[in-house]
This record gives C-alpha cells, structure tokens and sequence, in this order.
C-alpha cells in the first residue's frame, strides 16, 4: 500500500475529526512525547534500542470511568545486535480503549497499527544500508499500559507486542539466523490536553 496514501487517508481523518470538535464537547484534543525502549523479539539476541516517539491523540468520552482515545504517533523502534543498529521507523496509530481505576490512574488497552518510513541498518564500521526490501510495510501489535489523568496532563507507561512479523520473507532472516521477528516496545510518555478547560 502506498504511504503516501495512508498517510493522506489519516490526516483527512483527523482533520474531519478536529472539524467536528467545536460541536462535540467530548473530545479532547492533544499532543504527546516520550522515550522508547525497543527490541525485536527473536531467538536472536538482540538488544533494546533507545527511540523516541512523538505526536498526537483523540480522547472520546470525558467520563473518568471510560474513554476511548486513537493517537498518530512517530515511533522510532528497532534494536542492536553486536556492532550494528537496527533502525526500525514508523507511523502508528493505536485505538485504546481507556478504563478508570482508583483516582486519576487508568488502564488502556486495543490495537496498533504501524506503517513503516524507514529502516536502516547501520554497522559501526560505517557501511549503511537500507531493509525496506527486506521489511513489510506494516506491522500490528497489542498495546496495553497504566496511566494517570493530572489536570491536561496524562502520564502514561505502556507496552506494545508486535503480533504480526516484520519480516518480508526476502532473505532477512539470512542476516540475523531466524525465522520470526516482531517488535517489542515499552515506552514512557507524556502528553498534554489543548482542549481541557481548567
């Protein structure tokens, strides 16, 4: 599928959302920020790989016993294996659904989707190359954390398992001597609520 194309398809999505959001009082609008911890789960022992993620979220329900919030988010995954890194970026778009606990703290869980921009594999002798042709496009995972609603602040830890492989089947496991590769992420982000009235 052609990248360009969903990433089109997910801004027209959310600018019909943001047109809607001055009629409907529910939904809040924000931005967000934290720090990746990745690796890719293989026999292969891979290290985690420090990353980033930034970008924005939808929160559908004002109730603090349940909610539904969708982000787009720059994700920057991948791992290390000996001299080399494996740099694994991409577009994600999870849909969780958010249940209150005791307080401001919340669960969340649900799906995510993830579309790849980039890859590169980036050996310290300083020969770099490209694995999109050796990667699929997209990858799903399952995300779940624990956060904490502060005001417009939301604190939040979470963990995606990567449920589909990331392989393409061209000859990456020839690399790494496996046959299954899937992304494995914790993360610990901030994020901030435009929207919120005090």
């Amino acid at each position: 599928m052609n990248k360009f194309r969903i990433l089109t398809g997910i801004i027209f999505l959310f600018a019909t959302v943001i047109s809607f959001q001055g009629k409907a009082q529910d939904i809040g609008i924000g931005v967000k920020g934290g720090m990746n911890f990745a690796t890719i789960e293989s026999s292969t022992s891979f290290d985690n790989r420090t990353g980033y993620q930034v970008g924005a979220f939808f929160r559908f329900g004002n109730s603090s016993r349940l909610a539904v919030q969708t982000e787009v988010l720059y994700n920057t995954k991948g791992a290390e294996f000996q001299n080399e890194e494996i740099k694994l970026d991409y577009l994600s778009v999870p849909v969780l659904v958010k249940f209150g606990v005791v307080g401001p703290l919340y669960i969340e869980a649900g799906p995510q989707i993830s579309f790849l921009t980039n890859s590169v594999r980036e050996i310290e002798s300083g020969n770099n190359e490209s694995l999109d042709n050796f990667l699929k496009s997209s990858e799903w995972a399952l995300v779940a954390g624990l956060g904490a609603d502060i005001g417009r602040f939301q604190l939040s830890a979470r963990y995606d398992w990567g449920i589909s492989e990331i392989q393409d089947g061209l000859h990456f496991e020839d690399l790494y001597a496996d046959d299954s590769f899937k992304n494995s992420t914790f993360t610990l982000s901030l994020g901030f609520q435009l929207n919120k009235r005090p």
